[in-house]
């Protein structure tokens, strides 16, 4: 045998019963204080952290939650719609005579030179609707 092979050999019987010693042995016997680990507690802990469960349950509130929001469209709906403005200059419209044509039994539409004014008023629109679905 070789040196080599012999200072292998002999740190091998050095370090062998070292290692064994600190694996130990585990007590046969569980600890008093600690609970067992019952099978319904550990069904729950693995239902509690299981991202898949967690996942369809998210699912189901939100296929509940669009469940609701059908529902709540066959409801009537009420509708109050208010627009308001004012123009920022009047506008000054003119048409002259015969603008919209000539024809023969009536003449030039229209007949005299027209001036139509809008005036910068304050103007506003409200409608209501009451929709029921079928």
């Amino acid at each position: 045998m070789t040196a080599k092979h012999l200072l292998l050999l002999l740190l091998m019987s050095a370090v062998g019963p070292v290692t064994l010693l600190a694996q130990g042995s585990r007590p046969s016997s569980p600890d008093p204080e600690e609970p067992l680990l019952t099978l319904d507690h550990a069904v729950s802990l693995a239902l509690d952290n299981n991202r898949g469960v967690k996942i369809s349950g998210l699912e189901a509130q939100r296929a509940v939650h669009q469940v609701n929001i059908a529902r709540s469209k066959r409801l009537p709906q009420f509708r109050v719609d208010a627009l308001a403005g004012s123009l920022l200059q009047p506008f000054d419209f003119t048409f002259p005579a015969g603008s919209f044509g000539t024809y023969p039994e009536t003449g030039p539409i229209p007949s005299t030179d027209a001036k139509i004014r809008t005036d910068a008023q304050f103007t506003s629109f409200v409608t209501a609707a009451v929709d029921q679905p079928l």
